[in-house]
């Protein structure tokens, strides 16, 4: 058979033979291998992939490996095909960037959105949009604008469509993370050119305000406490445990917090003049002096004058 020698092998590869020397084979073998007839100015050799040597066994398949079987069938759990999936499908799905005929439809769409020609005569309309919805489409036209001369400039050049993002983040002075955006807003710009790009400017935070039962519980508490009430009663009162339960949180809100949720409740900040004349005419304890004490007595100086 012939046995194929490796390059990666220690024992045979750069080897110093000199003629009629001879080297042994691995210990337990009592065969030795000779090159007899060598020059003696070659004295350094290399073995390479295909070098073979001819040996008396034959106990080796040289069949592809493919069309070798496998010997513990073909259901074999120890294959390698579950790390082979999951390795499959932790990788990237690479996406070919737009053409240059889509990317320039959808920059005169987007023109034709920021700026909406007057019916009659030169200007352009107002669009409808808002400061945070404006300023993202401008974003995107800027960046689709940028790949179009880009690829003018070098058509189908690998790297234009992430290098065009780039360059209109450094242009625009946003941070390096919003050119990802800015690609993700264009491609679904390109795609459908009627969908706004979800922009969730101010979205972000929600305040335990924002639940109408909890704000209802927190003004029933704040009225009981009669007429004065202060930011620190809030707080005493989001430290029971079902509130906190409610709210999702382990410990009471801050003072800045109840200060920021008495503003948003309409409560204000307030001091109690001296001398405040309080409209009180219809209390009872009013109506009765006047009907009993005040009337009467104003009665007998009539008569007397």
């Amino acid at each position: 058979m012939y046995a194929h020698m490796k390059k990666q092998s220690k024992a045979f590869s750069d080897i110093l033979i000199l003629p009629s020397q001879s080297f042994p084979t691995p210990p337990g073998s009592t065969d030795t291998v000779s090159f007899p007839n060598i020059n003696r100015e070659q004295t350094l050799y290399t073995l390479d992939d295909d070098y073979t040597f001819e040996d008396n066994r034959d106990d080796e398949d040289h069949r592809p490996l493919e069309h070798i079987p496998d010997p513990e069938g073909d259901d074999d759990p120890d294959d390698g095909l579950a790390e082979e999936a999951e390795f499959t499908s932790r990788q990237g799905v690479f996406f070919f960037p737009p053409s240059l005929e889509d990317s320039e439809k959808a920059f005169e769409d987007l023109t034709n959105i920021l700026r909406p020609p007057q019916n009659k005569g030169g200007g352009y309309k107002d669009p409808g949009l808002t400061r945070e919805m404006m300023k993202c489409l401008e974003g995107v036209r800027t960046f689709l604008g940028t790949y179009i001369w880009l690829e003018k400039a070098s058509p189908g050049k690998r790297g234009n469509w992430i290098n065009a993002s780039t360059y209109t983040v450094e242009m625009r002075f946003e941070k390096p993370h919003h050119a990802r955006k800015l690609r993700k807003w264009g491609r679904s710009f390109i795609d459908n050119c009627k969908e706004q790009p979800g922009y969730n400017y101010g979205k972000g935070c929600k305040s335990a305000l924002d639940d109408e039962d909890l704000a209802q519980d927190i003004h029933l508490h704040l009225q009981s406490l009669g007429k004065f009430v202060k930011a620190e009663n809030i707080v005493e009162y989001c430290k029971h445990p079902n509130i906190l339960e409610r709210m999702k949180r382990t410990k009471t809100i801050s003072l800045a917090t109840a200060r920021r949720w008495m503003a948003k409740m309409n409560y204000r900040w307030k001091r109690n003049h001296r001398g405040q004349y309080i409209d009180g005419h219809e209390r009872q304890d009013v109506v009765d002096y006047r009907q009993q004490v005040f009337l009467p007595a104003m009665q007998k100086y009539e008569e007397r004058s």
